[in-house]
């Protein structure tokens, strides 16, 4: 019998074959299974990006995005200047193309890693188990997925408050100061993302002065909250129309109990597990109170906050503070399943249990790649690309364009003529015009009256393109003009508020009219 000699290379191979194995079979399986777990979300996110229609709040960004790149900084058509959420505006002006798949690859790019982030954050508070199956959680969210996939903020805010609470936690450790510079650092990226990044700051303050200030606290918490009082008197005064609106106890909006009408409807058995997973946390998980304290103040500071301050009933405002729902509910998947001699099978069994509910329910977990993700009630997603596509084809030297949303005019067609007025929230005072009648965005001038379109239907052929949302919130005689005098040239009806239409009038004396 003969024995054969490995050569160097083979034993070299089998080596690093049974490190391998060797990781996998230990706690660095963790490893294995977030890079999974991000190159899966990065799919998802990544999958086609660019090929669906911009939308009207895409055309919003686009519209600084432009203003910055030929100013220096926002200022529009109109002479406005809109700071709103700057700080995506400011990286795409910067990206070599002005390509809309690109552009979107910022808000991947920023989500794909806020699923690193929840790992981290996870593994930091409540261990690995956790912080794997909440990373999961984040990969999978049809909701996460759907806002990532947009030329929006949303994805910028997520990953810098996540960025700042493992910061401000990590600031405990090592070279304090400097970790708890930047994490304050992030918090501010975070409202230069969107304002409500600001709610982290008195948070990360109050957890790095705790220890300090506790003790005063106690000594004159009477004083306290008489000067608390005194304080806050005028403000509830001032806001009492409000304070009666949450006495009312409305479930569709902000105010009272937004969190069944929000959380509840969209994350489902998963909300359930994580307000457990809450109290479960606070009582039990003491040598983690403090953080546990700082991301629950959070999370309803920003709740009472968002109730107080945003009067629109728009769902992805509070979708920042979605990632906690997944740590806790992780945590109390965790919590439960230790309570039983065999707890990973248990684990394992709870989380298959999750998933089941959740795709015969809410379906906020989504596992297959997509083009087009329906956002919300609200929020208008009609073909634009394919109407422009359409309009372009047919448009001449001459003819005049009259749009609910001129800036998305621009965008397709690079020009725009005449815009009517709308509110974009509903509310007479949130005009989508100026004081001097021009489109906010664009600067074009507004239509004033029926008599100004019958006088440019008598000088040029006039194409009107309108949405459902135009069809609701543009004055009724414009709208009742235009579907009894012009001709419906062409129609997206996809139904569920996402209709897109083009009207014409053709060139006629101004007598026909």
């Amino acid at each position: 019998m003969s024995i054969e000699i490995l050569s160097k290379e083979d034993v070299l191979k089998t080596t690093l074959i049974m490190f391998v194995i060797k990781k996998i079979m230990t706690k660095d399986i963790a490893i294995v299974a977030l890079f999974f777990l991000v190159c899966a979300g990065f799919f998802l996110r990544a999958y086609d990006v660019g090929s669906s229609s911009l939308w009207i709040d895409e055309g919003f960004t686009l519209m600084q995005v432009n203003a910055i790149q030929e100013y220096g900084y926002p200022l529009l058509d109109s002479g406005k200047t809109e700071w709103k959420d700057a700080l995506l505006p400011y990286i795409l002006s910067i990206l070599p193309t002005n390509d809309v798949t690109w552009f979107r690859m910022i808000s991947v790019l920023f989500g794909t890693a806020s699923i690193a982030l929840v790992y981290f954050l996870g593994r930091s508070v409540f261990g690995m188990r956790v912080a794997i199956i909440a990373s999961g959680m984040m990969t999978f969210s049809y909701w996460h997925i759907a806002w990532s996939r947009q030329i929006r903020s949303y994805s910028l805010l997520i990953f810098f408050v996540l960025l700042g609470f493992v910061l401000l936690f990590h600031s405990q450790k090592i070279k304090r100061r400097f970790i708890f510079g930047m994490s304050l650092s992030s918090g501010i990226l975070a409202m230069m993302s969107k304002f409500s990044g600001v709610f982290f700051l008195p948070v990360a303050l109050w957890y790095e002065t705790h220890k300090k200030y506790s003790e005063y606290i106690r000594k004159h918490r009477k004083l306290l909250v008489i000067m608390s009082a005194f304080i806050l008197a005028p403000i509830v005064w001032l806001w009492r129309d409000i304070l009666q609106t949450i006495l009312g106890i409305s479930p569709f909006g902000y105010l009272g109990f937004y969190t069944l009408g929000y959380f509840w409807k969209l994350f489902g058995i998963v909300f359930v597990f994580a307000l457990m997973g809450g109290y479960v946390a606070l009582k039990y998980h003491v040598e983690k109170r403090k953080e546990h304290q700082a991301m629950i103040a959070f999370f309803f500071l920003s709740l009472l906050m968002v109730s107080f301050f945003v009067y629109v009933n728009q769902k992805r405002y509070l979708l920042f503070v979605t990632p906690f729902l997944f740590l806790y509910g992780a945590f109390f998947l965790e919590y439960f399943s230790s309570l039983f001699k065999r707890n990973t099978i248990v684990l394992l069994t709870m989380i298959l249990i999750t998933i089941s509910i959740d795709q015969m329910t809410t379906r906020s977990l989504f596992f297959v790649p997509r083009t087009f993700f329906a956002l919300e009630t609200y929020t208008p997603q009609p073909n634009f690309q394919q109407a422009y596509a359409v309009l372009g084809n047919v448009l001449q030297s001459g003819d005049k364009v009259i749009s609910a949303y001129p800036f998305m005019d621009q965008l397709y067609l690079h020009r725009s003529d005449y815009a009517f007025s709308l509110s974009y929230t509903g509310k007479n005072s949130d005009l989508s015009v100026t004081s001097e009648h021009k489109e906010y965005y664009s600067g074009v001038p507004e239509i004033l009256s029926i008599t100004q379109i019958k006088k440019l239907s008598a000088e040029s052929n006039v194409y009107i393109i309108v949405d459902d949302m135009a069809l609701d919130r543009v004055s009724k005689k414009y709208i009742d003009f235009v579907q009894n005098n012009a001709e419906l040239f062409w129609s997206d009806e996809i139904g569920s508020g996402q209709s897109i239409f083009i009207y014409h009038i053709q060139k006629v004396g101004f007598e026909a009219l």
